[in-house]
């Protein structure tokens, strides 16, 4: 998996399905994940390492959202996730 990775962070507050806030040097950051548009209602949580996004576009949580642009790491795996939901 491609990526930044950031160890021990502290989530702070789940906004909605693709928006988060977490602790990040003392100070509250938000998240929010690219390429996604999702339901505002449910938030998938694991404590196992894997790409969010596209365990939601897997799931069919939401579609891959493009408006803003495509991902530029994970494009192949985003289309052919939102094909096989």
């Amino acid at each position: 998996m491609k990526g930044t990775i950031i160890k021990n962070l502290k989530l702070t507050k789940v906004i909605d399905g693709d928006t988060i806030k977490l602790m990040l040097d003392e100070k509250e950051e938000s998240i929010r994940f690219a390429c996604l548009d999702t339901e505002e209602s449910h938030v998938y949580k694991s404590g196992t390492k894997e790409n969010s996004n596209l365990r939601i576009a897997q799931e069919d949580w939401s579609p891959y959202f493009i408006k803003y642009g495509r991902s530029r790491l994970y494009h192949v795996q985003l289309m052919e996730a939102e094909s096989r939901a």
